[in-house]
């Protein structure tokens, strides 16, 4: 929820302007000791690779990934004896002003430039992750289009490529939860507030002698007291006041638009008194209904 990725673009003139990539992955492919300064996300389609990160080494089989976090020597090299295909990314969780010729790694022969690596925020972790990926077919189709945004360097597909990013990194890490308690039967999915406040809608459509709030949400089987708790912390405002809400929005309309007397318009927008409709309605305008009318009409 926290996280903003967004792709690395490269400096200079080149013609891909992010390090985005898919390629395949050639029998005796292997990367040089290296450190990058930002993330680095690979997804192994139909290869596999070892990846020596310090003092570890991951197998990276077909249908996992992994995530290099900066600042760590590390290199790669492919244990199958013909070609597969690997995607690739550079990013970083957060938005980083970078200069255009900033650099993204640095080779063993070169001496790291400490300073400008980008470690993750404290809620992303900061060790490599490592895992098999969730939905391969979902996954691939993801990263094409991740290729395929950051390779035009427009700027419109490059906004494009940030949610794509984005809802590739959740594809591959978040686990969706089971909800802990079936839904009962009938249940839209929607929360009860939610829910509350469909049958209020119904509610305040309604002639006075079908406005029974009460009695139209004794379907929810919680008591009405719960019930306007329930409805007040989502919404801020009670059952009723979000009926008069309503209300008083149909009435400013046909104050404007009818010749309905007050008395008239009180009975259908299904108010009972129009001393009651005269308080309300001045209460959250700050006008009698005559007034706001008389404001239309001058």
């Amino acid at each position: 929820m926290k996280a903003a990725p967004c792709v690395r673009p490269t400096g200079g003139q080149d013609a891909v302007l992010s390090h985005t990539a898919f390629g395949r992955c050639p029998s005796g492919f292997s990367t040089p000791l290296r450190m990058i300064y930002d993330h680095e996300l690979i997804i192994y389609r139909n290869c596999t690779c070892c990846l020596e990160f310090e003092d570890r080494e991951f197998i990276c089989t077909p249908n996992t990934f992994i995530i290099i976090p900066p600042g760590k020597w590390h290199s790669e090299r492919c244990l199958r004896s013909r070609a597969g295909d690997r995607y690739w990314c550079h990013f970083d969780w957060q938005f980083q002003n970078l200069q255009p010729d900033s650099p993204v790694m640095s080779f063993a022969q070169n001496r790291p430039s400490y300073e400008l690596c980008h470690p993750a925020p404290d809620f992303v972790p900061h060790e490599i992750q490592h895992g098999k990926i969730p939905v391969p077919s979902k996954t691939y189709k993801l990263a094409r289009k991740l290729q395929s945004l950051t390779s035009t360097g427009l700027p419109h597909e490059m906004l494009l490529a940030g949610p794509a990013l984005h809802e590739l990194l959740i594809q591959l890490l978040d686990v969706p939860e089971q909800a802990s308690d079936p839904a009962p039967p009938g249940d839209t999915g929607y929360s009860l507030a939610s829910r509350v406040r469909q049958i209020l809608d119904v509610v305040a459509s309604r002639p006075p002698e079908n406005l029974m709030m009460s009695k139209a949400l004794s379907q929810f089987n919680y008591s009405y007291e719960h019930l306007c708790r329930v409805f007040k912390k989502a919404y801020g405002v009670s059952p009723l006041r979000y009926v008069h809400a309503q209300q008083i929005t149909r009435a400013k309309a046909l104050l404007k638009n009818s010749e309905l007397n007050v008395a008239e318009i009180c009975f259908v927008i299904g108010m009972n008194s129009p001393a009651y409709f005269t308080k309300i309605f001045r209460k959250m305008i700050g006008k009698t209904p005559s007034e706001y009318r008389s404001g239309f009409r001058s």
